[in-house]
Parts: C-alpha cells; structure tokens; sequence
C-alpha cells in the first residue's frame, strides 16, 4: 500500500510539473574570453623589398577577457524555440605585430577591439525540461583603433584611426535551468572576417595602406533571469 501511495504521488507530481519551456523575457550577463588574429598585408605592390607578401604578411594572435549584457524574448513552437534579443560587450583585445627587415626599414601595428553591439536570434531545441541547445546568428558592430608606425629611410609615417567595423556571425550555445527563473548557458560565436585599414595615403611612406585582416573568435560562460 505505501509503495502504491509512493508511486502514485510520483506520478501525480511528474503530471503536475510543466515543461520548461524557452519562453519570454530573459536578461543576461556574460564573461567572454575574445581571442583575435590580425594578419598584415599592404594594399601597395611597389615596396623595396620584393612585394607585400614578403614584408606585410605577418600575423598575430591575442586573447583577451571580459564581459557583456544581453536581452531576449523567446517564442517556443512545441519546444522549438527562436529568440530575437540585442546585445553589448566589452572585448579589449590588444594585437600587435611588425617586422623589422632592417634598421632602417621596418613597421608595426596595433589594432584595439573595444566594444561588439549588435543584434542576433538564437534557434534552438528543448532536448529536456532542463536543457536546451541553439544555433545564434546575427549582425554586430565591433569598434576599434588602429595604429601603425612605418620608417623607411629617410621617411617616417605614423597614423591613428577609430571606427566601427560590421560583421555577421554564427555559433552554437548549450543552456540549462536550474530554478524557474535562472538558467546557465555556454556558448561560441565565430564573426565573419573584418578587413580594418590604417588611414590611407598617411602611414606608409609609399603612400599604400597595411591592412589587418582580423578573424575573431569569441567564448561565453553566462546566466540569465527569466522574468
């Protein structure tokens, strides 16, 4: 009798209990891991030194730490979900690279990623009550400076320059909720490539521009309240 109780009152609760559904409202707070890879190359084929591809081409990988914010709302179709929401984050991310051919012939360059804002929408599944996955796609504007130094003797150039670069991307994200209102997620955004140029006609003395092919790749650890 007290097993039939027991199993009854199981099944009673299970029956009672709703899905948990990817619906409604939800705010986020992220820590980012942004690792950027900038490769140089110069948009002038009559340097001294045999072509862009043997003085420019040269490349560098940074990693960086911070955080972002982000809003949602969720629209499930018998637990498939997509999510429009917006959202802002801090990178911070730091590349340097140059070479050096000889004393008198050398450059550098640095580029600064500030800040990535933009809109997305996440499609996704409730593979349980619990868990959930989605793909993000989506558009952002990431902001950024460039500095690049270059001497050929006798000349010297050096030039400074801010933006906003645009770019899609993609990824893929893991999510599961551990209360009615919190949730953790895991997630990996890939932006499409972004072509950033020092100011032209200022920084080499030929009068080309280097420019930084940046590819970024970006690692979220989060959570969000639902309300």
């Amino acid at each position: 009798m007290k097993k039939f109780l027991l199993i009854t009152t199981t099944v009673s609760i299970l029956a009672s209990s709703a899905f948990a559904k990817t619906e409604g409202n939800y705010f986020g707070i992220d820590i980012i891991r942004t690792s950027a890879q900038e490769k140089s190359r110069s948009s002038e084929y009559n340097d001294t030194v045999g072509g862009p591809e043997l003085f420019y081409s040269h490349d560098k990988k940074q990693s960086s730490t911070g955080f972002g914010i982000n809003y949602k709302h969720a629209f499930n179709f018998d637990k498939f979900f997509i999510a429009p929401g917006v959202f802002l984050e801090k990178l911070g991310t730091d590349t340097k690279t140059g070479y050096e051919y000889s004393s008198n012939l050398y450059y550098s360059q640095e580029i600064k990623l500030q800040n990535r804002y933009g809109v997305r929408a996440d499609l996704g599944y409730d593979v349980t009550d619990k868990f959930s996955a989605y793909v993000p796609v989506g558009y952002n504007l990431v902001s950024y400076q460039i500095s690049t130094n270059e001497y050929q003797s006798p000349n010297y150039a050096a030039s400074k320059k801010t933006g906003s670069e645009g770019s899609y991307f993609y990824g893929l994200g893991f999510s599961y909720v551990l209360t009615d209102n919190i949730g953790i997620n895991a997630e990996y955004n890939r932006l499409s490539q972004m072509k950033l140029k020092s100011a032209s006609g200022v920084t080499l003395a030929n009068s080309g521009t280097i420019v930084a092919d940046t590819t970024v790749q970006i690692f979220k650890i989060g959570a969000s309240y639902k309300f």
